[in-house]
């Protein structure tokens, strides 16, 4: 009974190692992304947005491969395989790239536009709210925001005109700007 045996073993040739994609942003506000990686040279790469194989390229001779694609507005799942021949590679990592081009809410509380302010009134709390997940400046100087996205900054005042410009920034780029002027006199 010296036959062969008729279990199958598993070799390197089998095990095609999944593409690693190269980093992507977080946020975004374009609505084209690159997506770029790295395989075995002569690979088929499917790529997968949101769990659907949207593209597919062949990795070039030192293993590269680049897809230029467009985003869905929100949240985009992105991963690749590989495959040669008949044999297909596990899922690439996974990122999650947000999509969004809308500006971010700023609604700016106090101070009114023209306000003045005399004497011992030499600051300013500057308030308001925004969306989540928002930055807001003042000026340039970094605004506190509570968990419920109201922001407040306090501003010392110059004497005479002083231009106060409120900014919100979301983590995708969008920007929405305010400027006012209050005056001070001493």
């Amino acid at each position: 009974k010296g036959g062969q045996n008729s279990s199958k073993t598993a070799t390197w040739m089998d095990f095609i190692a999944p593409p690693i994609l190269n980093p992507l942003p977080n946020a975004t506000n374009s609505a084209r992304i690159v997506i770029s990686g790295k395989a075995s040279n002569g690979q088929t790469i499917y790529l997968y947005i949101n769990n659907k194989n949207t593209n597919e390229t062949l990795a070039d001779e030192d293993g590269n491969f680049t897809f230029s694609e467009n985003l869905d507005s929100g949240s985009n799942l992105i991963k690749t395989r590989a495959q040669r021949e008949d044999k297909k590679s596990d899922f690439s990592n996974t990122i999650n790239v947000l999509f969004k081009n809308s500006q971010p809410a700023l609604e700016v509380a106090s101070p009114s536009d023209g306000q003045s302010f005399k004497k011992d009134q030499n600051s300013v709390n500057v308030t308001g709210r925004t969306d989540s997940g928002v930055s807001i400046t003042v000026n340039g100087f970094w605004a506190v925001i509570d968990d419920n996205n109201n922001f407040s900054y306090i501003l010392p005042l110059q004497n005479g005109d002083n231009e106060i410009k409120v900014v919100a920034l979301d983590q995708a780029g969008n920007k929405t700007e305010k400027s006012l002027r209050v005056n001070y006199s001493q």
